[in-house]
């Protein structure tokens, strides 16, 4: 592979791969067909060969294949496979990606994962802080071994999703990338367009696909606020939180 995209679940993933994906099959001008596959979460042989020649071979990954088994503790990210390769890492502020994992936990997967309150979770050795924060330190510590780290926060992200996608493709070697393939991706990963395409399973995706509960808060594409959080958390949650999210390096910027 030449590149990958990893970020912790609910940092934005389902977005950012689709927006890039987008982008990939109008620069290369590729059949629609291939959207789920020119970028790629199988590294069978089969799967990269279903990239076409002269396109940059990206894997998109959580890097957490017993997520919801290992504690924080428990869990060790291995980067070995990304050595010398260039890595993009998708982050969000934890406490929306918290209350988002949270939603999809209790009410999106067909038996919930979690039976606490938000405020709970939060502190949950599987599902709380402290394992978003390993996550990220893991990376920090390995990232001499990658052939360039690029951070792209959701928050930048949902400031100006151009600029954010375009330092991408620059960054994973697409330089002349038009402003109409740049548009065209922005526009089909679009809230309303992503909300569409999961009621009406379009993609045919397992991450973009309908769940088979009810109610606004098992959709996959909810509401993707910035500070939402605190309609959910307590003040002592938001506190320990952010307690927490203080022991991460200043290159997240949180």
């Amino acid at each position: 592979m030449d590149g990958f995209i990893a970020g912790y679940p609910k940092t934005g993933n389902t977005w950012f791969q689709m927006i890039m994906r987008k982008a990939f099959i109008e620069h290369f001008d590729q059949p629609g067909e291939l959207l789920t596959k020119i970028i790629t979460g199988d590294l069978t042989r089969q799967a990269i060969r279903n990239i076409p020649a002269g396109v940059p071979r990206i894997f998109i990954t959580h890097h957490m294949p017993f997520y919801n088994e290992e504690t924080a503790e428990e869990m060790r990210i291995e980067t070995g496979l990304m050595r010398g390769k260039k890595v993009i890492l998708l982050i969000r502020d934890a406490r929306d990606a918290l209350v988002s994992l949270y939603m999809h936990n209790v009410h999106r997967v067909e038996v919930p994962l979690y039976h606490g309150t938000v405020n709970e979770m939060a502190r949950n050795d599987r599902y709380g802080i402290d394992k978003f924060v390993k996550y990220y330190r893991d990376f920090y510590r390995d990232r001499d071994m990658f052939d360039g780290l690029l951070l792209v926060r959701y928050e930048d992200m949902k400031q100006d999703v151009r600029a954010e996608l375009r330092r991408s493709l620059e960054f994973v070697g697409l330089e002349d990338v038009s402003d109409e393939t740049v548009e065209a991706a922005v526009q089909f990963g679009s809230f309303d367009n992503m909300k569409k395409m999961e009621k009406e399973n379009a993609l045919k995706m397992t991450a973009l696909a309908p769940s088979s509960h009810s109610g606004e808060n098992s959709f996959k594409v909810r509401k993707g606020e910035v500070g939402g959080f605190k309609k959910h958390f307590d003040r002592q949650t938001i506190d320990y939180i952010d307690e927490k999210v203080a022991t991460l390096p200043d290159f997240y910027g949180y």
